[in-house]
């Protein structure tokens, strides 16, 4: 049975859809989301390319939020990398 508590529930935000926009507007798109969620006790979970993950680094950095980051396999390929064996194992 799925953890209904409100520590266990997101707000996923799709950065996918606003990838286009300038940092700055994703930046304060985030900064609205978790001010509404932090209210309810909830965290925010991230789909996004891994290029926008790469630029909101030092903004992730100081971030004081629950978040995750949701199919980082986007984020390795962003970078043309591939995910190192030691993760990839673990999924």
């Amino acid at each position: 049975m799925p953890c209904t508590c409100a520590a266990c529930v997101p707000l996923r935000l799709d950065l996918f859809c606003v990838s286009s926009w300038p940092t700055a507007d994703i930046i304060a798109y985030i900064e609205r989301s978790i001010r509404r969620t932090q209210a309810i006790g909830w965290h925010v979970q991230f789909y996004t390319p891994g290029w926008v993950v790469r630029d909101l680094l030092p903004f992730l950095a100081g971030l004081n939020a629950d978040f995750v980051i949701d199919h980082m396999d986007t984020c390795w390929k962003a970078t043309g990398s591939r995910m190192p064996t030691s993760i990839a194992s673990s999924t």
